[in-house]
């Protein structure tokens, strides 16, 4: 790696934009040449939001926040992942701020370099059975990397889940299926990394600063607003403009 490139992967990373990189396919085995995270997982991450908008699907997926909100966000996100945990308290902060007009939609995106990141995502969705994947997305970003297998039991226990279900659930196939469908969906949108989000289909990658956040929800909450005073959907108004896309 040239000075100059390395003196500018350490920009990104001083200006709180890293991301953890994707070496290749998730879901798949481990790379035994994958990067560890936090030596060299960072990835160089576009400047600003994308300008273009893609369609982002969302029903089914766990989500915070009112169905008919002006703005959706949709993670793609890993919970072994240090640069995800960060930006989950930046996203619960502007939804905070915005309280009623934003809605977050959660995504899994695994990487192959977390050996246990598979295993968590499963430990959310199982939780999802049973209504508490919130409760579960913010142990498992709390648990520091602590993911075994007995780790995840303990969280189960502690938000109040029906342990044996969820042992059940762990282990049924289909779950594994809708990961896949996750991970199979991040490629096609091109995501390469997490954390990834969609503002309203508008792609923006990283554990980006809470003031940059803030401000693309506000001027996709301008934008929305004028979107549906010109074409309706006031009630669904995410599903109205990804119809038009």
């Amino acid at each position: 790696m040239s000075s100059h490139h390395h003196h500018h992967r350490w920009i990104v990373l001083a200006l709180g934009l890293a991301a953890c990189d994707q070496p290749q396919d998730p879901v798949h085995e481990r790379d035994a040449d994958a990067p560890e995270c936090g030596k060299d997982c960072d990835m160089e991450v576009p400047a600003a939001a994308s300008d273009e908008r893609r369609l982002v699907g969302v029903d089914g997926h766990p989500s915070r926040g009112p169905s008919d909100a002006l703005v959706t966000v949709v993670a793609f996100s890993d919970f072994e992942c240090p640069f995800c945990s960060k930006a989950a308290r930046e996203i619960e902060n502007v939804l905070a701020k915005h309280e009623g007009r934003v809605r977050l939609v959660f995504r899994n995106m695994p990487l192959p370099m977390h050996d246990r990141a598979d295993e968590a995502a499963l430990a959310g969705l199982a939780a999802h059975r049973q209504g508490k994947f919130w409760a579960m997305h913010d142990a498992l970003f709390a648990a520091g990397g602590n993911l075994s297998a007995d780790d995840l039991e303990t969280y189960a226990e502690d938000i109040g889940l029906d342990v044996a279900q969820f042992r059940r659930d762990l282990a049924d196939p289909t779950l594994l299926a809708a990961l896949k469908r996750d991970t199979d969906e991040a490629a096609k949108l091109g995501v390469k990394g997490t954390p990834s989000f969609f503002v309203n289909g508008r792609m923006i990658v990283g554990a980006r600063p809470a003031a940059e956040l803030d401000e693309l929800v506000r001027t996709e909450i301008a934008a929305a607003e004028s979107f549906v005073a010109k074409n309706g959907g006031r009630e669904n108004p995410y599903g109205a403009m990804q119809a038009r896309l």
